[in-house]
Protein backbone atom coordinates (compact mmCIF):
# COMPACT_ATOMS: atom_id res chain seq x y z
CA UNK A 1 0.00 0.00 0.00
CA UNK A 2 1.24 3.40 -0.64
CA UNK A 3 0.51 4.76 2.20
CA UNK A 4 1.75 8.48 1.33
CA UNK A 5 -1.06 8.73 -1.31
CA UNK A 6 -3.15 7.54 0.76
CA UNK A 7 -2.06 9.93 3.25
CA UNK A 8 -2.62 7.68 6.64
CA UNK A 9 -1.84 4.71 8.01
CA UNK A 10 -4.55 1.99 8.12
CA UNK A 11 -5.14 -0.17 11.01
CA UNK A 12 -3.99 -3.04 8.38
CA UNK A 13 -0.84 -1.78 7.47
CA UNK A 14 0.12 -0.86 11.42
CA UNK A 15 -0.57 -4.46 12.41
CA UNK A 16 1.69 -5.72 9.10
CA UNK A 17 5.07 -3.11 11.20
CA UNK A 18 4.29 -4.94 14.65
CA UNK A 19 4.54 -8.20 13.03
CA UNK A 20 7.35 -7.16 11.23
CA UNK A 21 8.97 -5.89 14.20
CA UNK A 22 8.00 -8.90 16.46
CA UNK A 23 9.60 -10.76 13.77
CA UNK A 24 12.93 -8.88 14.56
CA UNK A 25 12.86 -8.75 18.34
CA UNK A 26 12.36 -11.31 21.43
CA UNK A 27 11.08 -7.64 23.01
CA UNK A 28 7.40 -6.81 23.99
CA UNK A 29 7.62 -3.48 25.07
CA UNK A 30 5.65 -1.74 27.89
CA UNK A 31 7.44 1.72 27.95
CA UNK A 32 7.94 3.39 24.94
CA UNK A 33 10.43 6.18 24.78
CA UNK A 34 10.86 9.68 21.66
CA UNK A 35 14.11 11.34 22.25
CA UNK A 36 14.84 14.42 20.23
CA UNK A 37 17.97 15.18 18.38
CA UNK A 38 20.84 15.50 20.83
CA UNK A 39 19.75 13.14 23.73
CA UNK A 40 21.37 10.06 21.90
CA UNK A 41 23.48 9.50 24.63
CA UNK A 42 20.81 8.79 26.65
CA UNK A 43 20.13 5.47 24.98
CA UNK A 44 23.56 4.11 26.91
CA UNK A 45 21.14 3.19 29.66
CA UNK A 46 18.98 0.29 27.51
CA UNK A 47 20.45 -2.74 28.39
CA UNK A 48 20.90 -5.79 26.36
CA UNK A 49 19.86 -3.75 23.21
CA UNK A 50 18.41 -4.75 19.66
CA UNK A 51 18.48 -2.11 17.08
CA UNK A 52 16.20 -1.66 14.21
CA UNK A 53 16.88 1.11 11.50
CA UNK A 54 13.63 3.08 10.33
CA UNK A 55 15.15 1.81 6.66
CA UNK A 56 14.20 -1.68 7.34
CA UNK A 57 10.70 -1.34 8.61
CA UNK A 58 7.98 -1.58 5.72
CA UNK A 59 6.49 1.90 4.94
CA UNK A 60 8.71 3.79 8.38
CA UNK A 61 9.60 7.54 7.29
CA UNK A 62 13.35 7.95 6.65
CA UNK A 63 14.98 11.04 7.31
CA UNK A 64 17.91 12.77 4.61
CA UNK A 65 19.30 14.37 7.17
CA UNK A 66 20.14 11.69 10.48
CA UNK A 67 19.79 8.02 11.10
CA UNK A 68 16.59 7.15 12.70
CA UNK A 69 16.06 3.47 14.76
CA UNK A 70 13.93 1.55 17.11
CA UNK A 71 15.94 0.66 19.99
CA UNK A 72 14.61 -2.35 22.11
CA UNK A 73 15.86 -3.50 25.33
CA UNK A 74 15.01 -3.48 29.17
CA UNK A 75 16.20 -0.25 31.49
CA UNK A 76 15.79 -1.40 35.34
CA UNK A 77 13.58 -4.69 34.48
CA UNK A 78 11.16 -2.78 32.24
CA UNK A 79 11.01 -3.71 28.20
CA UNK A 80 11.64 -0.98 26.64
CA UNK A 81 11.08 0.37 22.91
CA UNK A 82 13.24 3.79 22.08
CA UNK A 83 12.86 6.09 19.33
CA UNK A 84 16.24 7.49 18.57
CA UNK A 85 15.89 9.93 15.36
CA UNK A 86 12.72 10.25 14.60
CA UNK A 87 11.42 12.40 11.72
CA UNK A 88 9.99 15.99 12.04
CA UNK A 89 7.91 18.13 10.17
CA UNK A 90 10.21 20.73 9.44
CA UNK A 91 11.53 18.25 7.66
CA UNK A 92 8.21 17.99 5.39
CA UNK A 93 6.66 14.88 6.95
CA UNK A 94 3.17 15.44 7.99
CA UNK A 95 1.71 14.93 11.19
CA UNK A 96 0.02 11.51 10.85
CA UNK A 97 3.78 10.22 9.28
CA UNK A 98 5.79 11.55 12.64
CA UNK A 99 3.60 10.33 14.74
CA UNK A 100 3.61 6.24 13.29
CA UNK A 101 6.53 5.09 15.87
CA UNK A 102 3.91 5.82 19.07
CA UNK A 103 1.38 4.27 16.81
CA UNK A 104 3.66 0.82 16.93
CA UNK A 105 4.77 1.29 20.08
CA UNK A 106 0.85 0.80 21.18
CA UNK A 107 0.11 -1.88 18.79
CA UNK A 108 3.17 -3.27 20.67
CA UNK A 109 2.10 -3.36 24.27
CA UNK A 110 3.93 -0.15 25.29
CA UNK A 111 1.14 1.33 27.64
CA UNK A 112 3.00 4.52 28.49
CA UNK A 113 5.40 7.13 26.65
CA UNK A 114 8.23 8.99 27.78
CA UNK A 115 9.40 12.24 25.53
CA UNK A 116 12.70 14.18 26.36
CA UNK A 117 12.58 16.95 24.25
CA UNK A 118 14.85 20.43 23.56
CA UNK A 119 12.88 23.71 24.43
CA UNK A 120 13.44 27.65 23.76
CA UNK A 121 12.54 29.31 27.15
CA UNK A 122 9.70 31.95 27.05
CA UNK A 123 9.29 32.01 30.63
CA UNK A 124 11.60 34.64 32.34
CA UNK A 125 12.10 32.10 35.34
CA UNK A 126 13.80 29.70 33.01
CA UNK A 127 17.42 29.01 32.30
CA UNK A 128 19.76 26.88 30.57
CA UNK A 129 20.25 23.81 32.03
CA UNK A 130 16.50 23.53 33.49
CA UNK A 131 14.61 20.76 33.59
CA UNK A 132 10.85 20.72 32.94
CA UNK A 133 8.16 18.35 32.84
CA UNK A 134 5.22 19.68 30.86
CA UNK A 135 1.88 20.16 32.36
CA UNK A 136 -0.68 21.29 29.17
CA UNK A 137 0.21 22.54 26.05
CA UNK A 138 -1.04 24.84 23.08
CA UNK A 139 -0.75 23.14 19.65
CA UNK A 140 -0.46 25.75 17.16
CA UNK A 141 0.16 23.69 13.95
CA UNK A 142 -2.99 21.61 15.54
CA UNK A 143 -5.26 24.23 16.09
CA UNK A 144 -4.86 25.40 12.53
CA UNK A 145 -5.60 22.30 11.30
CA UNK A 146 -2.23 20.22 11.10
CA UNK A 147 -3.18 17.27 13.12
CA UNK A 148 -2.26 13.31 13.40
CA UNK A 149 -5.95 12.15 13.33
CA UNK A 150 -7.21 14.29 10.07
CA UNK A 151 -8.90 12.18 8.19
CA UNK A 152 -11.37 9.29 7.94
CA UNK A 153 -11.87 7.49 11.15
CA UNK A 154 -11.32 3.71 12.11
CA UNK A 155 -12.36 3.12 15.63
CA UNK A 156 -9.62 0.69 16.05
CA UNK A 157 -6.97 3.24 15.82
CA UNK A 158 -8.55 5.35 18.90
CA UNK A 159 -11.61 7.55 19.03
CA UNK A 160 -12.82 10.11 16.67
CA UNK A 161 -13.31 12.60 19.29
CA UNK A 162 -11.68 12.93 22.40
CA UNK A 163 -10.24 15.88 24.99
CA UNK A 164 -6.44 16.69 25.36
CA UNK A 165 -6.58 18.13 28.67
CA UNK A 166 -5.06 15.72 31.04
CA UNK A 167 -2.91 14.23 28.70
CA UNK A 168 0.44 14.59 30.47
CA UNK A 169 -0.24 11.97 33.77
CA UNK A 170 -0.22 13.64 37.14
CA UNK A 171 0.92 10.26 38.90
CA UNK A 172 4.08 10.67 36.18
CA UNK A 173 4.94 13.73 37.10
CA UNK A 174 4.88 13.24 40.79
CA UNK A 175 7.88 10.53 40.55
CA UNK A 176 9.56 12.67 38.17
CA UNK A 177 9.91 15.46 40.94
CA UNK A 178 10.33 12.80 43.61
CA UNK A 179 13.32 11.37 41.66
CA UNK A 180 14.50 14.85 41.20
CA UNK A 181 14.47 15.34 44.95
CA UNK A 182 15.96 11.96 45.73
CA UNK A 183 19.21 12.97 42.55
CA UNK A 184 19.39 16.67 44.22
CA UNK A 185 18.17 17.91 41.01
CA UNK A 186 16.93 21.11 42.08
CA UNK A 187 16.08 22.94 38.38
CA UNK A 188 13.19 20.68 37.87
CA UNK A 189 9.99 22.62 37.47
CA UNK A 190 6.77 22.53 35.32
CA UNK A 191 5.47 24.63 32.68
CA UNK A 192 3.21 24.65 28.99
CA UNK A 193 4.51 24.21 26.07
CA UNK A 194 4.41 25.83 23.07
CA UNK A 195 4.62 24.12 19.77
CA UNK A 196 5.35 26.51 16.58
CA UNK A 197 5.97 24.98 13.18
CA UNK A 198 9.40 26.03 12.04
CA UNK A 199 12.15 25.87 11.29
CA UNK A 200 12.70 29.95 11.36
CA UNK A 201 12.55 31.14 15.17
CA UNK A 202 9.38 33.29 15.53
CA UNK A 203 9.36 37.20 15.14
CA UNK A 204 9.42 39.77 18.09
CA UNK A 205 5.66 40.25 17.88
CA UNK A 206 5.09 36.30 18.09
CA UNK A 207 7.49 35.46 21.12
CA UNK A 208 5.31 38.53 22.92
CA UNK A 209 2.07 36.90 22.15
CA UNK A 210 3.24 33.42 22.56
CA UNK A 211 3.81 34.68 26.55
CA UNK A 212 0.90 36.36 27.12
CA UNK A 213 -0.85 33.56 26.47
CA UNK A 214 0.54 31.70 29.18
CA UNK A 215 3.03 29.26 27.95
CA UNK A 216 6.56 28.61 29.30
CA UNK A 217 8.59 27.38 26.69
CA UNK A 218 8.62 26.86 22.86
CA UNK A 219 9.54 24.03 20.20
CA UNK A 220 8.71 22.75 17.16
CA UNK A 221 8.13 19.20 17.65
CA UNK A 222 6.89 16.61 19.57
CA UNK A 223 3.07 16.84 19.71
CA UNK A 224 1.85 14.85 16.89
CA UNK A 225 3.41 11.68 18.91
CA UNK A 226 1.77 13.14 22.02
CA UNK A 227 -1.99 13.25 20.44
CA UNK A 228 -1.53 9.61 18.90
CA UNK A 229 -0.33 8.66 22.58
CA UNK A 230 -3.44 10.09 23.46
CA UNK A 231 -5.57 8.61 21.42
CA UNK A 232 -4.01 5.26 21.96
CA UNK A 233 -5.11 5.21 25.62
CA UNK A 234 -1.01 5.81 26.85
CA UNK A 235 -0.01 7.42 29.89
CA UNK A 236 2.31 10.42 28.97
CA UNK A 237 5.26 11.88 30.26
CA UNK A 238 7.31 14.66 28.75
CA UNK A 239 10.49 15.83 29.87
CA UNK A 240 11.91 19.28 28.61
CA UNK A 241 15.42 20.66 28.01
CA UNK A 242 15.69 24.13 28.48
CA UNK A 243 18.14 25.20 26.17
CA UNK A 244 18.32 28.89 24.85
CA UNK A 245 16.01 31.75 24.78
CA UNK A 246 15.48 35.55 24.66
CA UNK A 247 16.49 37.42 27.49
CA UNK A 248 14.72 39.09 30.08
CA UNK A 249 13.54 42.63 28.59
CA UNK A 250 15.47 41.83 25.22
CA UNK A 251 12.96 40.26 23.02
CA UNK A 252 14.69 38.77 19.80
CA UNK A 253 17.75 38.40 21.21
CA UNK A 254 17.83 34.68 20.29
CA UNK A 255 20.94 32.78 20.18
CA UNK A 256 20.46 31.66 16.51
CA UNK A 257 23.79 29.13 16.27
CA UNK A 258 21.00 26.23 17.09
CA UNK A 259 23.08 23.28 16.47
CA UNK A 260 26.13 24.69 18.81
CA UNK A 261 24.24 26.13 22.12
CA UNK A 262 21.83 22.94 21.82
CA UNK A 263 24.50 20.68 22.26
CA UNK A 264 26.50 22.76 24.99
CA UNK A 265 23.37 22.96 27.66
CA UNK A 266 22.66 19.35 26.50
CA UNK A 267 26.46 18.22 27.89
CA UNK A 268 25.98 19.93 30.83
CA UNK A 269 22.65 18.50 32.13
CA UNK A 270 23.13 14.91 30.49
CA UNK A 271 24.35 13.27 33.67
CA UNK A 272 20.97 14.41 35.32
CA UNK A 273 18.57 13.55 32.58
CA UNK A 274 20.50 9.62 32.14
CA UNK A 275 19.58 8.81 35.92
CA UNK A 276 16.17 10.78 36.20
CA UNK A 277 14.90 8.31 32.93
CA UNK A 278 16.70 5.21 34.40
CA UNK A 279 14.76 5.48 37.85
CA UNK A 280 12.11 6.77 36.13
CA UNK A 281 11.65 4.17 33.97
CA UNK A 282 12.47 1.25 36.30
CA UNK A 283 9.64 2.78 39.02
CA UNK A 284 7.24 2.99 35.97
CA UNK A 285 4.61 1.57 38.25
CA UNK A 286 5.60 3.30 41.52
CA UNK A 287 2.28 5.46 42.97
CA UNK A 288 3.68 8.77 44.49
CA UNK A 289 0.73 10.43 46.75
Amino acid sequence: MDVQAAGRYIYEEIEAIKTELESKTIYRPKVGIVLADGFESLTSIIRNQETVSYADIPTFPISKSHESHLIFGDIGGKTIVCSKGNVTQMEGFPAWQVAIPVRVMSFMGAETLIIINKVQKLNDKYKAGDIVLIKDHINLPGLAGDSPLVGINDPRLGPRFFGISGVYDNCLRRLCRHIGSELDIDSIKEGIYVQASGPSFESNSEFTFLKMVGADMLGMNMLPEIVIAKACGMRVCAIALVTDGQESGHPGNLILDHDVDLDSVALRSEGGFRSLLSRLVSRIDEEIP
